[in-house]
């Protein structure tokens, strides 16, 4: 059974993933043990549904219900209220962004797994997103949602602006046919090339020869000033951040896999 000496040797060890592992398994297997000895001694308790007669069953059921349909959000509280009622005592000297985190992944990896998450306290949310807007996964979701969604919000004229960011490349392209044989690229003219990249987000990719990078930082710099950010991420990082209130603050946990590892 960990107790609280227990808790601070590993706490000034080397923080890693092992000894994040050591200290999340040790509070939650003595929360286990003191919520299943409290219910045993109520007879009108039934300890095989609630906490379960064993560790890996009281894991595997909040882990079922982070993983449910149900809002994150409440789950994640739900877990935080249970730990810190019954296992507080083992936590006087961590950071809660600390113990958060470290729950959170222990339970969500139990029997494999790799996911992270990001603590950040409230008020420093929407800075850390400004500073770190460059760490999106540039991939296919993103594109689409700014060109055929958002974009959408401001009307057409947007896109013409935008086009007009580009359409010297485009002329240069249509004007190097050594270019386009080298590429495998032909165009059909300004106009109609312009109807094709009003069409598609992935116009630049397919006749400019722009890699993913490229076309990320475009479309990054498309979201344009702090206001519209927010917006975006609101949008597209809603089912990645969620709300946590705990020891009297409120703390985000975003979901490190929508961004660059």
């Amino acid at each position: 059974m960990l107790n609280k000496s227990n808790i601070k040797q590993i706490l000034n060890e080397e923080i890693n993933k092992t000894t994040q592992k050591r200290f999340s398994e040790g509070v939650l297997k003595y929360a286990y043990n003191k919520i299943y000895n409290h219910l045993k001694k109520d007879e009108g308790s039934n300890t095989d549904i609630w906490p379960g007669e064993t560790y890996d069953y009281f894991i595997n059921y909040i882990k079922n219900k982070i993983n449910s349909g149900k809002r994150f959000e409440e789950s994640i509280n739900y877990i935080l209220d249970i730990i810190v009622r019954y296992s507080k005592e083992l936590m006087y000297q961590v950071d809660p962004k600390k113990y958060i985190k470290w729950l959170l992944e222990y339970i969500v990896n139990y029997g494999g797994g790799n996911t992270e998450y990001i603590v950040e306290k409230d008020s420093d949310l929407w800075y850390y997103l400004r500073e770190n807007k460059y760490l999106f996964r540039c991939e296919d979701s993103f594109f689409e949602f700014i060109w055929d969604k958002y974009l959408n919000q401001w009307g057409d004229n947007t896109k013409d602006r935008i086009w007009g960011d580009i359409s010297y490349e485009v002329e240069e392209k249509i004007e190097d046919e050594e270019w386009q044989e080298e590429n495998g690229v032909s165009f059909d003219g300004l106009d109609r090339e312009k109807s094709y990249f009003m069409s598609y987000w992935h116009y630049p990719m397919d006749s400019l020869g722009w890699d993913r990078d490229r076309l990320c930082d475009f479309y990054v710099d498309i979201i344009g000033d702090d206001d519209n950010f927010e917006k975006i991420f609101k949008y597209y990082g809603s089912k990645n951040i969620n709300k946590v209130f705990i020891d009297d603050a409120f703390y985000v946990v975003m979901d490190k896999n929508l961004f660059y590892n």
